[in-house]
């Protein structure tokens, strides 16, 4: 398994794409989990349209996705989805 690219300063912030890409999701799919907040992902907004990312919240968010079981991963899909 790949690991994440170690930045030397984890508060470095990362475009969206850079994002995406990490995630293997679209940006719009960011977009969207902002909008929502359903998925916590926390993000640093810059003026009035600049979106960044820091480099240390995406890797607890990777680090917080990280499942043993398909029925523990569901789980993790299950409270993302919200009641």
């Amino acid at each position: 398994m790949m690991e994440p690219p170690v930045f030397a300063d984890e508060n470095r912030l990362l475009s969206p794409s850079d994002v995406a890409a990490l995630l293997d999701v679209k940006t719009t799919t960011l977009e969207k989990w902002r909008e929502t907040g359903r998925v916590e992902l926390p993000f640093v907004k810059l003026g009035a349209k600049a979106i960044k990312y820091r480099y240390r919240d995406v890797v607890a968010f990777i680090n917080g996705r990280v499942a043993t079981s398909t029925q523990q991963a569901r789980l993790l899909d299950a409270v993302e989805a919200g009641p």
